[in-house]
């Protein structure tokens, strides 16, 4: 469970708060709780232009959950699980 909580973490440090992409789009949904009410909503579609390749957090994201032993376990069960 700490590998998905720490993803979690890192992704609102980028994206929630003053001045990041996505803290109006989800200041009341994953900025607080880091999850997404409705999939496709406004939250849910700055998530994943943020996110995506190219994105404003792609590389931060990206590099902050290599450097995180749980985060990245995680993500490398995520990405291959069935």
């Amino acid at each position: 469970m700490t590998g998905i909580q720490n993803l979690v973490t890192i992704i609102q440090s980028c994206v929630c708060g003053s001045g990041n992409p996505c803290n109006h789009q989800c200041s009341s949904e994953y900025c607080v709780d880091g999850t997404v009410l409705v999939s496709g909503d406004s939250c849910d579609t700055c998530l994943s232009n943020a996110l995506g390749t190219g994105g404003q957090c792609e590389s931060q994201v990206n590099t902050q959950c290599a450097a995180d032993s749980d985060c990245s376990a995680y993500l490398g069960c995520a990405n291959q699980c069935p």
